[in-house]
């Protein structure tokens, strides 16, 4: 391990420390208890050389969690999620004749406002950088490690941004070479007179990653071996935009067109991979009568990307995949809504085998 690393690793656990010392005692006045429940059907129907495959499924996700305010700077927080330890997946599936089923530690965190404008953020926790989406990374997927989290305004409505980190992605007792990953994304947000702007460029540094065995148990399978070692390195760039506009306000007929993109590009072994989108009604389907149309587009070939983060509904997480996506969302009542997502997916190289997928969910909030 590099210097600089080692000096990176024992900044963020200094910091930490700094950061719960005098922690003041909880407070149920200061503490906030939320959660959801998904239950949905499932359908597959892929199309394999040797014949074709069906299955219908009837499936359900529930989390609950908290988040604490220990002082004004400081916010612990915990979730709990059904789940077995595949880190792309909080569903469970109805089978087994009624057994009971897994909930699993899927939070626990500490974030500290460092000043009004650095936060750090340390333990098992979402939201360390700035996602597009789901083609690169799950939307179940929860980080571990440490990140820093930097935004200035510049002015009214530009606020230039940089987030930095390093996740822990395995420990491996017998070499000592811990597979890690580390991140930079510098990036500018604007906001203003019914139009905003997200974008930022990831750079991702994979260490002890090329060379070592993927966990058959999350592992896709479609990322390139040598003797059932990774034969590429996956240090690689990632620039991503959202642009939304508010055409006819936001209580209007159209209250929000949202644009995203991003792309990534693998320096070692040149691959790369894209992904589209247009979304097209309100920003969140929370209220009753809010609704939202989405549709992408995603290209991600073979060693573009690890094959263990990439959603697991598309092509079951794969990479070496191409396809659309369409969603449809409505809110029933408040907090509650219906919603359809189809899949249409298939392979980049070799047999294409397309794969149709659709979900049909009704889901709480609370």
């Amino acid at each position: 391990m590099s210097r600089a690393r080692r000096c990176f690793r024992f900044f963020l656990f200094l910091t930490a420390l700094i950061g719960i010392s005098n922690v003041y005692a909880f407070s149920p006045e200061n503490t906030k208890f939320k959660g959801d429940l998904r239950l949905r059907y499932q359908y597959e129907y892929t199309e394999k050389t040797e014949e074709a495959l069906q299955r219908h499924r009837g499936r359900f996700r529930l989390r609950f969690g908290f988040a604490t305010m220990m002082r004004d700077d400081l916010e612990l927080g915990a979730r709990l999620a059904t789940g077995d330890t595949d880190p792309r997946s909080t569903n469970q599936t109805t089978t087994s004749y009624f057994s009971s089923k897994e909930i699993r530690l899927d939070k626990a965190y500490v974030f500290w406002s460092a000043t009004q404008h650095l936060k750090l953020m340390f333990g098992k926790y979402a939201g360390a950088f700035l996602i597009v989406d789901d083609m690169l990374w799950d939307s179940d997927i929860t980080f571990e490690g440490g990140s820093i989290a930097w935004k200035r305004p510049v002015g009214a409505a530009t606020s230039p941004f940089l987030n930095c980190g390093s996740f822990v992605l395995d420990e491996d007792k017998a070499t000592g070479k811990d597979p890690h990953m580390y991140y930079a994304q510098p990036g500018l947000t604007y906001d203003s007179d019914g139009f905003a702007v997200d974008t930022g460029i990831a750079f991702y540094i994979f260490e002890h990653l090329k060379g070592s065995s993927p966990d058959d148990d999350i592992s896709s399978g479609t990322n390139t071996l040598v003797d059932g070692k990774l034969k590429y390195d996956y240090d690689s760039v990632n620039p991503a935009a959202i642009l939304i506009f508010h055409p006819g306000g936001t209580d209007g007929l159209l209250p929000a067109v949202k644009l995203m993109g991003d792309y990534i590009y693998n320096f070692d072994s040149k691959d790369s991979g894209y992904r589209v989108g247009l979304s097209l009604g309100h920003l969140k389907v929370k209220e009753a009568g809010s609704w939202q149309i989405y549709y992408n587009y995603r290209h991600l070939e073979r060693d573009a990307f690890p094959d263990v983060f990439p959603d697991s509904d598309f092509y079951g997480g794969a990479t070496n995949v191409a396809g659309h996506e369409i969603i449809a969302q409505y809110g029933i009542v408040k907090n509650v809504y219906a919603g359809l997502d189809y899949y249409n997916a298939r392979r980049i190289e070799g047999e294409r085998e397309p794969q149709n997928l659709l979900q049909v969910d009704c889901g709480f909030k609370f």
